[in-house]
């Protein structure tokens, strides 16, 4: 604190007590005797304990337990003679080195590296030096993908590599202490492979078809564009790596040979293991589930895939036996006299009428006969003369009861009125 007399020993002890450190070239001013004493300072006779000084603009006097050394403030950080202190730039302004192909990112630091590639390479992240170091990685120059591996996992997914394949992809990591250990975690990513980040999919991702016979990599999320041959080929699909994990599996080329996937666990509650693509566009998307300990795939929608997706050629086996799902064709039919409506204007595949009723809409007394094109399948039933009764047609006639795709099914009646029309039909071969 400023005085006007020659400063004391009490005014000395204030300075080192009060701030824990003494500009040294304020030093030169104070006149000291005695010797040091661990934990102040009293009765210095001379220097000697207070090591060599260079009376340095904007180093620190600092103790060490043995003496009192000169010492500069860190990289981050800058006092001036008159004590105002300077913050250095933003820990992310600092600029990383780039270390070229195989090396190690430097992590003593905070800060951002800007990749740059001259082919395929690689860099190595050994774990973080302290709990919220921020480091930055992106691709400044793109002349072939590069691939980060960092020493511990950075995400739940238990990821360890990143690639950056194109220029601007970037990276944004934090360390954290993960019991006895500093590890980085991924705060967010923009376009680099196999992240998710703004905007992006999980299944954007382009995981390489293996081909015949080969196993298709289940290392992370990402579609599957299949491609075959002539003849009949095989893949296999291991479990899943993660709980969400998502694959999409697509026939891109269909060269005229069917590929069979055969799974490692069932994929669903039949206990279905195999996959068949029969043709270009047939798909599936799969997703990860935790089965106790195993994590295993699980099917979330189909197309084309033989007995997974419901359409007419899976359900329409349904005589001698097989199954069908009914379909319920509904119209309101009104006849301003004898004459035909049209029921139905084309069946969309070939199918089995199985039972027909109507409900009247008017008092009218006329009678409805159902008809495949031309053909009656029913009998002539009258509306009913009492306005919403239901009336059942009763007979189906077999030598009409199937109707080919496209074609129509009338309604004739032979009078005026109007009727509600349901027919249930299921799809046969």
């Amino acid at each position: 604190e400023p005085v006007n007399e020659t400063p004391t020993w009490q005014t000395v002890t204030k300075v080192f007590v009060t701030f824990g450190f003494v500009r040294a070239d304020a030093l030169k001013h104070i006149p000291f005797t005695g010797a040091a004493v661990a934990g102040n300072i009293s009765g210095l006779d001379s220097m000697d304990d207070v090591g060599v000084l260079a009376y340095t603009a904007g180093k620190l006097l600092l103790a060490d337990g043995d003496s009192y050394e000169e010492n500069a403030m860190s990289g981050d950080a800058t006092i001036a003679t008159g004590g105002a202190l300077t913050l250095a730039k933003k820990q992310l302004a600092n600029v990383i080195a780039d270390p070229g192909d195989g090396e190690a990112i430097v992590v003593t630091l905070s800060g951002t590296c800007p990749l740059v590639t001259s082919g395929a390479e690689t860099r190595t992240v050994a774990d973080a030096t302290y709990a919220g170091q921020e480091m930055l990685l992106a691709m400044k120059t793109d002349n072939g993908d590069c691939v980060v591996t960092f020493a511990s996992p950075f995400n739940q997914a238990g990821d360890t590599t990143i690639t950056f394949d194109t220029a601007g992809d970037a990276a944004l990591f934090m360390a954290i202490e993960d019991g006895a250990d500093v590890e980085w975690r991924l705060i967010a990513e923009d376009g680099c492979s196999g992240m998710i980040g703004a905007g992006d999919s999980d299944l954007d991702t382009v995981i390489a078809d293996p081909g015949d016979a080969g196993a298709i990599p289940v290392t992370g999320s990402g579609t599957v564009p299949l491609v075959t041959g002539a003849g009949a080929e095989t893949r296999t699909l291991a479990d899943a790596t993660y709980a969400g994990q998502r694959i999409a599996l697509s026939l891109k080329t269909d060269g005229g040979g069917a590929c069979v996937i055969t799974v490692a666990s069932p994929i669903n509650a039949d206990g279905r293991t195999t996959l068949t693509f029969a043709d270009a566009g047939d798909s599936v998307l799969l997703y990860a589930v935790e089965d106790g300990a195993d994590v295993e795939w699980r099917v979330a929608s189909a197309i084309g895939i033989e007995g997974l997706d419901i359409d007419t050629d899976d359900i329409a086996e349904t005589a001698n036996g097989g199954i069908g799902v009914p379909m319920l064709i509904q119209s309101i039919c009104t006849a301003a006299g004898a004459e035909d409506e049209v029921v139905l204007v084309a069946a969309p595949r070939k199918l089995k009428i199985v039972d027909a009723w109507m409900i009247a809409r008017t008092a009218d007394a006329a009678n409805v006969t159902l008809k495949n094109v031309a053909n009656a399948f029913t009998g002539a039933i009258a509306i009913g003369g009492v306005d919403d009764t239901i009336v059942s047609f009763a007979t189906i006639i077999a030598e009409h009861d199937e109707v080919a795709a496209g074609a129509a099914i009338n309604a004739t009646f032979s009078a005026a009125g109007s009727a509600e029309i349901f027919i249930l039909a299921v799809p046969t071969a």
